[in-house]
């Protein structure tokens, strides 16, 4: 289990950032991901795997005027 957005979420073991925004749809352009507080750059979700107790925030950013 992982803290995803302040929830708590099951995913599979070694998940990748990227597998957990596709499983959970978030398809807005601009996102901002954090784990554990640090922002991890886009070029790094494929790579970057959560463990056990992790804190993942995945945030959608907009602009209107």
């Amino acid at each position: 289990m992982i803290i995803l957005n302040n929830d708590l979420y099951k995913c599979k073991d070694n998940a990748t950032i990227q597998t957990i925004i596709e499983d959970n749809n978030f398809v807005f352009k601009l996102l901002v991901v954090k784990l554990n507080g640090e922002v991890i750059e886009d070029y790094l979700w494929q790579q970057t795997t959560v463990n056990e107790g992790d804190d993942l925030q995945v945030i959608h950013l907009f602009g209107g005027g």
